[in-house]
């Protein structure tokens, strides 16, 4: 009878492990948690809340038009992360409305944010990290 008990002790143990290592790891997913980073577009410049993010991480860009006139904004990468030369765009947005351009970060780099809308004002242009 002693040893019954032992053997159901020692069977019971065993079967606990394999559990509490399956509680044990981590789960890669999971969705992280959501960046936002608030863009304002003007008629003269263009200005973000945050200019660098970590690898892995979605962004939501809220682009918020206080100009007078319709602005875009796009973002342009290089080489893989570029996807195309048109790069990823909200469209034009008009005055006093706001768009959000959701993007995941799956490549470091430099990246540009501009309005294509705006080619010549060098305030409508920011650089735009992920690390």
């Amino acid at each position: 009878m002693k040893h019954r008990i032992i053997a159901f002790v020692a069977a019971a143990t065993a079967a606990l492990v394999p559990a509490a290592a399956g509680v044990a790891q981590t789960r890669t997913t999971e969705p992280g948690e959501i960046i936002k980073v608030r863009v304002t577009l003007t008629d003269t410049k263009l200005s973000v809340s945050d200019l660098t993010v970590e690898r892995g991480q979605q962004v939501d860009f809220w682009v918020r038009n206080i100009g007078r006139r319709p602005h875009d904004l796009t973002f342009e990468g290089q080489g893989a992360a570029a996807l195309s030369n048109l790069g990823l765009s909200t469209g034009a947005i008009k005055p006093r409305k706001t768009v959000v351009l959701q993007l995941y970060m799956d490549y470091r780099g430099k990246f540009t944010l501009r309005s294509k809308m705006d080619p010549k004002k060098p305030g409508m242009r920011k650089t735009f990290t992920v690390v």
